[in-house]
């Protein structure tokens, strides 16, 4: 997704692929290949994420001549940090290759990037890990790290707030589309400051990741003592 302003410089690139997609940004004489990558979890055997890496791969080598490079998304892998002591799997060895067959860094493991230090905590007692990344062409280095974030404003924020929908189930704080709609021009002032701090800091509020489960009937002429009538939404926060 792009703001359509960006139309004449985005062009959609076709990788064939369910796991990978690219678009491509020329803007003047600077053309970047974007790719949009899920690996394979864990749960996958190592030959279905080789399998991956290497359509991601002949991706990027078909275009890395006349492109800059950028991968950013789940790699469900880690690459090797001077900060943290991790044991490499052979699929972190692999995503790791790819990086320097390609020349690329993970820049989300940089001094610039002060983002968490995990992203996936797993449910058991295993370690929490990075296996979200973003891989930059080396060239690309300096213009990013000089790179700043432009904040949010009020007027971009409350424009929204009309095609909010009325009468939707509130969230685990009671908090529903209306509060947002009709808080006035100091409840948008709150908001502003909280998306801006999301962008800055690279962390999101704790409470924006909990949703409330309840149950619905599912329709007429199903039994409301059988559980098998009932089908589970999440409630996510409004905000």
């Amino acid at each position: 997704m792009w703001h359509k302003d960006l139309d004449s410089l985005v062009e959609i690139v076709d990788t064939n692929s369910d796991r990978i997609a690219a678009i491509r940004i020329c803007c003047g004489s600077i053309s970047i290949l974007i790719l949009q990558v899920y690996l394979p979890a864990a749960n996958h055997d190592i030959s279905s994420f080789r399998s991956s890496v290497d359509q991601l791969w002949d991706i990027c080598s078909v275009h890395t001549e006349s492109n800059y490079i950028l991968i950013m998304g789940d790699f469900n892998a880690r690459f090797p940090r001077s900060d943290v002591t991790t044991h490499l799997r052979s699929r972190d060895m692999y995503v790791t290759e790819l990086a320097k067959s390609l020349h690329l860094y993970v820049a989300t493991d940089t001094v610039s990037c002060t983002g968490p230090p995990f992203t996936f905590y797993p449910y058991n007692d295993a370690n929490p890990s990075r296996i979200d990344h973003v891989l930059l062409d080396e060239h690309l280095s300096h213009t990013v790290n000089s790179c700043g974030i432009i904040p949010d404003a009020p007027p971009n924020v409350s424009r929204h707030l009309p095609e909010l929908p009325n009468n939707k189930g509130a969230s685990l704080a009671n908090i529903t589309y209306e509060h947002l709609k009709y808080g006035g021009p100091t409840l948008t002032e709150c908001l502003v400051k909280v998306f801006n701090s999301i962008l800055t800091n690279c962390q999101v509020p704790y409470g924006f990741k909990h949703g409330l489960i309840v149950t619905l009937h599912k329709e007429k002429g199903k039994q409301p003592t059988d559980p098998n009538s009932y089908r589970a939404i999440s409630l996510i926060p409004v905000v």
